[in-house]
């Protein structure tokens, strides 16, 4: 049933451009929508503490895959000058996100983004690759806060109608 109850929510998601700022909907744990005193951000914090920090490991929260990224202080500088590289560089974790969690699975079903030191091929040389994603089901290229590179399939993916939106990011901000 809870796998119907996602998958419907997938689907009106795609179907209607999802919610808030990004159409993944981000949201922003610890932002005034969830109180101090609320369970799951205090849940999401205990859940992720011993990650080491400048670690992404792939972890389960609530019944969902998801990929934690505990950001150092050069990590988050490195973040800030990848912003002439991405196509909406506000999207994704808040820059000043101490930890970034973005959900795992891609619009696909069954399909997951995949953690990467390496760059991957479709990011041109002369462009910075300080660790990220990509979703395996339409090459499209992701910082540690879930921000979509701007390459030049960007255009072959709007010419096909695929989706090159932001996963779904979950904050933490202070762990």
């Amino acid at each position: 049933m809870l796998m119907f109850a996602a998958l419907a929510l997938a689907f009106i998601l795609v179907l209607f451009g999802g919610l808030g700022p990004n159409r993944w909907g981000s949201k922003e744990i610890g932002s005034a929508e969830y109180s101090s005193g609320d369970s799951s951000s205090n849940d999401l914090v205990a859940a992720f503490s011993d990650i080491a920090i400048g670690e992404t490991n792939l972890r389960r929260y609530q019944s969902q895959r998801v990929w934690v990224s505990r950001l150092s202080d050069a990590q988050r500088q490195q973040l800030q000058a990848l912003k002439p590289f991405l196509l909406e560089p506000n999207s994704g974790c808040a820059l000043q996100s101490r930890v970034c969690v973005l959900l795992a699975a891609t619009p696909k079903q069954s399909f997951e983004i995949s953690y990467s030191l390496a760059p991957p091929p479709q990011l041109p040389s002369n462009v910075p690759w300080h660790g990220g994603f990509v979703d395996p089901t339409t090459g499209v290229v992701y910082d540690l806060l879930g921000r979509v590179y701007h390459i030049a399939d960007v255009d072959k993916w709007n010419s096909k109608g695929i989706d090159h939106q932001s996963p779904v990011a979950l904050e933490v901000l202070e762990l």
